[in-house]
């Protein structure tokens, strides 16, 4: 049985023998009510919100490569010879290599009257040596000077000598006590090279050059060659094949003059005149200048180093130098 009550229906079973014995033996019905409205709807689904999409992420760039820029190994530098015409105003500050030390006091000029000290007539003379090669021709005119047609000779002063001369005919020298220098004059060029001589005790005097040169009178530095020509001197007379390593040339005077630096360790090493002279020559006086050119050249090798010294094949321009150690 159904009845309804409001907006519920519900249905109304009595119940039998079968459902319930004990109310049937009463003889009193069991009413049960069962809801038979239908079931509320279910709620709606809303469906949960979608996640934040996050903003988009831009790769990182890959690091940039470095540029490499290679840059042309220079060629070597060759520095050109500087040629200034003004002898009286030398200025030789202008060296080939920064590292090497400067060439500034290597040429002093002095006063003309320094030249000879006026006592060479009156001075005790055995301590002059004139050492010469095979072929030098010279002529010992006084027993303190000596003049020197060509070849090559080594002309020494000791005390108690005070000075000695030496005349060719470009250019006069004076080599004052203690002193020691090789000097030459061979095919119209004539060369000092001071070996041992401090200070002002090495001193040229020029005779043939140009007006603004001749009688002018410098002071020589130790471990320095100072070369005067008849004519433009080459570099084959900057460098002459005599086994002794230089470097660093100047030359002054439209380039008669030219001033270079020397390796005194190569002088005694490498020069025939040198080898020449040991054999030749066995006294006290002429070892002795031997060994006081070592000495100086160990001195100059200390203070100046030995880099950059080279000794030319055969003197000309193209041919190959080897160094000086």
């Amino acid at each position: 049985m159904i009845r309804r009550f409001g907006n519920q229906t519900f249905v109304i079973a009595i119940a039998s023998s079968f459902l319930s014995c004990n109310a049937f033996a009463q003889g009193r019905e069991e009413v049960i009510f069962i809801d038979a409205s239908p079931p509320p709807p279910p709620p709606a689904y809303t469906p949960p919100a979608p996640p934040p999409t996050p903003p988009p992420q831009t790769p990182p760039a890959p690091p940039a490569m470095p540029i490499i820029t290679r840059t042309p190994t220079p060629p070597p530098f060759t520095p050109p010879i500087m040629v200034p015409t003004d002898v009286t105003h030398l200025d030789i500050s202008m060296d080939n290599d920064p590292n090497l030390p400067s060439m500034k006091d290597a040429l002093v000029c002095v006063a003309a009257n320094k030249f000879k000290s006026g006592s060479e007539k009156s001075q005790d003379v055995s301590g002059i040596v004139v050492m010469s090669e095979e072929h030098a021709k010279y002529e010992r005119t006084t027993p303190y000077s000596v003049s020197l047609v060509s070849g090559r000779i080594i002309v020494s002063v000791k005390r108690p000598s005070q000075i000695g001369l030496i005349n060719t005919d470009l250019a006069d020298f004076a080599l004052s006590a203690d002193g020691d220098a090789v000097i030459s004059s061979v095919n119209g060029v004539v060369r000092i090279m001071n070996t041992t001589a401090r200070g002002d005790a090495c001193r040229v005097k020029l005779l043939s050059s140009s007006p603004n040169a001749k009688n002018k009178v410098f002071a020589v530095r130790p471990g320095y060659e100072f070369v005067i020509g008849k004519e433009k001197l080459t570099r084959r007379d900057l460098r002459p094949s005599d086994g002794i390593g230089r470097r660093r040339s100047k030359t002054f005077d439209d380039g008669k003059i030219a001033l270079s630096e020397f390796s005194i360790q190569s002088v005694l090493h490498g020069s025939d005149l040198i080898a020449h002279v040991a054999q030749t020559y066995s006294g006290a006086k002429e070892r002795r200048v031997l060994t006081d050119m070592s000495k100086m050249a160990a001195v100059l090798n200390h203070l100046h180093g030995v880099h950059g010294f080279t000794t030319s094949n055969t003197g000309l321009a193209s041919s190959p130098s080897k160094a000086v150690h």
